[in-house]
């Protein structure tokens, strides 16, 4: 429940700062680029989740094999794994892609009124 509680709370910052900063549809392509890596390479998940690794080697890995991200979305990957929630970091891109859709239907709706 805890890691979930984080998850919404790191996607709900990632949206926020995405619209803030006018990137909405890169951060999208991005936090979509990454759930395919995590879903066609299970070793990703391994990698994030083993305490064997440490985090300056998780950051260097994540920026070698995201190279063509935005720098928001490295700076936020970058700051999740710092933070020690690399293993939640699937499941932050999935809150974020959630969260995404709820508020593209509110302004779907808000158009029609």
């Amino acid at each position: 429940m805890k890691s979930n509680k984080s998850a919404v709370r790191y996607a709900t910052a990632l949206l926020e700062l995405a619209i803030e900063h006018n990137k909405v549809e890169l951060i999208e392509s991005d936090i979509l680029q990454l759930l395919a890596v995590a879903n066609d390479a299970h070793d990703f998940q391994i990698f994030l989740n083993s305490p064997l690794i440490n985090i300056d080697k998780k950051i260097a890995v994540i920026k070698q094999i995201f190279k063509d991200f935005n720098q928001t979305t490295i700076d936020f990957l970058s700051l999740v794994t710092n933070n020690g929630r690399e293993s939640v970091m699937l499941d932050i891109a999935k809150q974020f892609m959630s969260q995404l859709k709820d508020k593209d239907e509110e302004y779907v709706k808000a158009l029609k009124k």
